[in-house]
């Protein structure tokens, strides 16, 4: 039995124990994802490509079938560092107090769903994932998970945009990130048949097919050992970094995107003060790696796509200059890995996964030639830090039954 399937089965039984028929039971997975260009752009109207991958959200739920007039929601936590149960009730507005990261996710939620579909259906859930904190969008995952369960349970069939935008609001109103809408747009946009390049103006995607050769090469993924954690980072004063620069660029724009070509010209970026500059530059140059991408992915000609990545994590840490000693170091390794074609930042550099695009036939050797490096320059993140495959992943699916 496969670690996901563990975790499905656990889930299971602890709502079987609570007198949950198996057949009302549906597993939802939330895949997290990766961004392989588009660094640090989609809060300024910048596009960014995306896959979802085979790590997930796992969140399995019954609806109670006798629909009280006061709605109750419980969820359980099967996660080790967790543990605990969230409720909501819909007759009550006030928010309990003190509550852990994750269950702030979840209240605000289920208030942004409530407040746009009122919640009739009561709802028992059990929680988990399989890599927490990694850079790796599970924030928006979990968010999505929720959404998409309590939606199910209600009989709202929630568009993708509808899905974004109430995302948005978690993140932007209630968790107070002034973060874009990349990382839900990746989960809810992509497919395992190519990757796709996110509008994020559009709310929409284009799906750059992956060619016949694709099967040459790997998403590898080295989880750092230290959690990203975006509430507490340097991000939000990046974004209004970049905000500020588009305002100097051109009167009464709020986004490098709304700047227009005649504004945006390099001899006005460079007439900029630090760090605008850098800001811009970053914005400018990471724009034109993602079309230029979109183009080489499906031509399957890795190693200038990989090169893409290489300058995309340059300029993070030089022009946007985010990137933990951590991340920058595990950068350093997998460029003197002649079978990792390219390398970037997840989590936004602060914390979280390095994303490597990988010669696959060496993607056992790369795993294990990478976490011995950067366990010998970070000895204390030995048994939290590891180096793993990723494949393709669809969006956000459904299980019903007993087993995959």
């Amino acid at each position: 039995m496969s670690s996901l399937d563990s975790l499905i089965s656990l889930q299971r039984q602890w709502l079987n124990d609570r007198g949950t028929a198996s057949e009302h039971v549906r597993t939802l997975l939330c895949p997290y994802r990766i961004n392989p260009l588009g660094a640090h752009v989609d809060h300024q109207g910048g596009a960014v490509m995306a896959q979802p991958i085979d790590q997930y959200t796992i969140l399995s739920f019954s609806p109670d079938q006798h629909q009280p007039d006061d709605a109750m929601i419980t969820i359980q936590s099967m996660q080790p560092q967790w543990q605990d149960t969230f409720r909501w009730q819909s007759s009550k507005a006030d928010k309990p107090e003190n509550q852990a990261n994750w269950m702030r996710y979840l209240q605000a939620s289920i208030e942004v769903f409530n407040a746009e579909y009122p919640i009739k259906t009561s709802l028992t859930a059990a929680i988990d994932g399989t890599l927490i904190s990694a850079g790796l969008s599970s924030s928006a995952s979990v968010i999505l998970a929720c959404i998409n369960a309590v939606a199910h349970a209600n009989g709202v069939d929630l568009t993708p945009a509808e899905q974004v935008e109430m995302c948005r609001q978690v993140e932007n109103n209630h968790m107070g990130l002034a973060n874009g809408v990349q990382d839900q747009m990746s989960i809810v946009f992509g497919r395992s048949t190519g990757l796709a390049t996110l509008d994020v103006n559009s709310v929409s995607a284009e799906i750059a097919e992956s060619p016949d050769n694709a099967d040459e090469v790997s998403w590898v993924l080295l989880f750092s050992g230290y959690s990203r954690e975006l509430i507490n980072s340097g991000f939000n004063t990046r974004v209004e970094e970049c905000q500020h620069a588009a305002s100097l660029l051109q009167t009464g724009a709020t986004r490098l995107g709304d700047v227009s070509a005649g504004n945006a010209t390099e001899a006005s970026i460079d007439k900029l003060p630090q760090p605008y500059n850098l800001r811009a530059r970053h914005f400018y140059s990471e724009i034109a790696r993602v079309a230029k991408g979109a183009d080489l992915w499906r031509m399957g000609d890795w190693k200038a796509f990989g090169e893409l990545m290489n300058a995309s994590c340059h300029s993070s840490i030089n022009q946007y200059q985010s990137g933990s000693e951590a991340l920058v170091t595990a950068h350093q390794i997998a460029c003197d890995i002649d079978t990792v074609y390219g390398s970037r930042f997840g989590g936004g550099g602060y914390g979280g996964c390095l994303i490597m695009l990988a010669d696959r036939k060496h993607e056992d050797s790369i795993c294990n030639a990478m976490l011995a490096s950067y366990l010998s320059k970070f000895p204390d993140r030995k048994g939290i830090a590891k180096c793993f495959v990723a494949r393709p992943a669809n969006g956000i699916e459904y299980i019903q039954g007993q087993s995959l």
